[in-house]
């Protein structure tokens, strides 16, 4: 505001800039809002004494803008399609718009499909708060592929509706296999085709790990990205448990889910044993000694882990002792080994990245595994901001 006032009142200043500033290109321009768009015209206006930008008029070859007006989603931050216009109407009052027509990237089945389903969406008649639709044009040589430009999935209605989504990505998941199976098939004339040819973009991105668990069934190669859920990672829940366990000593029943656990896989009988032959449920006890080798060693073994880890967030910065911790116990590898490996991994970074963060508002280690509770029980856009400690509905 104060860049948009200076070069408004100032004629001496604008000049200025406008001799050092002498070509100005923005793209993106559908998200302009009104002071950038003065800021622009004032920098190129070929009067220095004119302070209305509505009726600044750039010099020749000074401004060159590109946007889509159907893009123009930002009103929250004052940029809308009133303002793309009008800017839109000045430069076409003395300088040239041309229309983007060409599509490079999809068939043209695809494309006049979007035309027929779009073109009764938008004005018949630009005016000046709406676009009007433009009918796209293939920019591209096609390539026969063999394959549908188009295909409508249906869902039987005696699917149930929490299967619909496992139902939809098995159907995908198929439909990409036999792609890739028929590309030997010379009937098919299907170009050759690998599984990075495929793209799977699905409106939310909180069942991302089924569909990522349906192309692992068909064995597809492929990668999950842009999940927010962090919470589909076991590997997370782990780590909670044993954090819970280490912090909280005295609590038996933390203990005891951690020693359950794949962390250590120790059996409900071992336990057993350990309780009748006067063992107590801390891992700073001792493990008794009328037990057998079988059941002593691996408790032995657990309870030294655990001491260790205790050790380490003791004397070392809380973050770097959990990242230490998380290596140590494996749990990235573990991930890996699973069906749906790169989800759950990702998960699992994903969720020390966000502690990394916390770590920045917070003093202990129990705030730490307290915020790392909150990951393991909820999708992370559900989660209170640290730093505003605001409640999951009200944080922005």
């Amino acid at each position: 505001m104060k860049s948009a006032e200076l070069l408004k009142d100032k004629p001496t200043i604008r000049e200025y800039f406008h001799d050092r500033f002498t070509h100005i290109l923005v793209d993106e321009f559908q998200d302009t809002d009104p002071i950038q768009a003065q800021v622009m015209m004032f920098l190129t206006a070929d009067d220095p004494g004119e302070t209305n930008w509505q009726r600044c008029r750039p010099f020749s070859g000074s401004l060159f803008v590109v946007g889509d007006p159907k893009q123009s989603i930002y009103r929250f931050r004052r940029a809308d399609i009133v303002t793309y216009n009008k800017v839109k109407s000045i430069i076409a009052g003395s300088g040239l718009v041309v229309t983007l027509r060409a599509n490079f990237r999809s068939t043209v089945p695809l494309i006049n499909w979007v035309n027929e389903v779009f073109q009764d969406k938008f004005a018949r008649e630009e005016c000046l708060e709406a676009p009007v639709y433009v009918a796209l044009e293939s920019g591209r040589p096609q390539i026969a592929t063999g394959l549908p430009s188009v295909q409508r999935l249906h869902i039987p209605p005696e699917i149930p509706t929490d299967e619909i989504c496992s139902y939809e990505a098995e159907v995908i998941a198929r439909h990409i296999r036999e792609a890739l199976d028929n590309q030997s098939d010379p009937a098919k004339r299907q170009p050759e085709l690998n599984p990075g040819d495929f793209m799977i973009i699905t409106y939310r991105t909180k069942n991302l790990a089924i569909y990522g668990k349906k192309l692992q069934d068909h064995r597809i190669p492929h990668q999950v990205t842009g999940g927010k859920a962090v919470n589909q990672s076991a590997e997370l829940g782990l780590l909670h448990r044993c954090l819970c366990a280490i912090l909280q000593p005295d609590d038996p029943v933390a203990l005891v889910a951690v020693l359950r656990s794949e962390l250590f896989g120790i059996s409900d009988s071992t336990l057993y044993h350990f309780k009748r032959a006067g063992g107590g449920f801390s891992y700073k006890n001792a493990v008794p000694e009328g037990l057998t080798a079988a059941d002593k060693q691996p408790l032995a073994e657990a309870f030294a882990r655990l001491t260790k880890y205790a050790r380490w967030l003791n004397v070392m910065p809380p973050l770097a002792a959990i990242e230490k911790l998380v290596a140590d116990m494996g749990l990235a590898v573990l991930c890996a080994v699973e069906s749906d490996g790169n989800a759950r991994a990702g998960g699992l970074l994903k969720a020390l990245e966000l502690l990394r963060h916390a770590y920045r508002e917070t003093w202990t280690v129990t705030d730490l595994v307290n915020y790392l509770d909150q990951l393991v029980q909820e999708p992370r856009n559900t989660i209170a901001c640290r730093r505003c400690r605001l409640a999951p509905q009200r944080c922005r």
